[in-house]
């Protein structure tokens, strides 16, 4: 379930922010950048909520309540930020008030809603803003599938 979300968020990225270079899952990247390989900055890594609480619904939906944080981190040696917030606006104008969708365009989601924003500074030449989005995950792999009865034609004999 988490990879149809994570799959939705970066389709959605890749397709509309050409600014931003890396999408990845958020594995606390930014806190140890000498262990890892070269990343190409921008980077936006995508955070889930962990545990997700599930509610059940009829026909075997399953819902939950929900946030996902955005870290968006950027290489820069200049002192101020304003590049990384010039970036972390435009994020946000894409990702306030959008739904989750899969390959098919079935929604996965309500509408994201911004709750919070964090300009993280001890860094050095990483800049980092996180926002941090609410929303209600839909879970449809538990569904019965029906089956599809058709009328009988009138006037068929057997």
């Amino acid at each position: 379930m988490y990879i149809d979300y994570f799959n939705s968020v970066q389709t959605l990225i890749n397709s509309n922010l050409n600014s931003i270079k890396t999408v990845d899952w958020y594995n606390n990247q930014y806190t140890r950048t000498e262990q890892l390989k070269a990343t190409d900055y921008p980077a936006v890594y995508v955070e889930f909520e962990n545990p997700m609480r599930w509610e059940t619904g009829g026909d075997g939906l399953q819902y939950a309540d929900t946030s996902i944080t955005f870290h968006l981190v950027l290489f820069d040696v200049a002192d101020a930020p304003s590049s990384a917030l010039g970036i972390a606006k435009d994020l946000h104008s894409l990702l306030h008030s959008t739904t989750l969708k899969d390959s098919n365009n079935k929604p996965l989601s309500s509408s994201m809603v911004r709750t919070s924003s964090e300009l993280i500074v001890n860094f050095d030449q990483l800049k980092i803003v996180k926002l941090v989005y609410s929303l209600a995950v839909y879970d449809y792999s538990t569904i019965t599938p029906r089956t599809n009865i058709a009328p009988i034609a009138p006037n068929v004999l057997f």
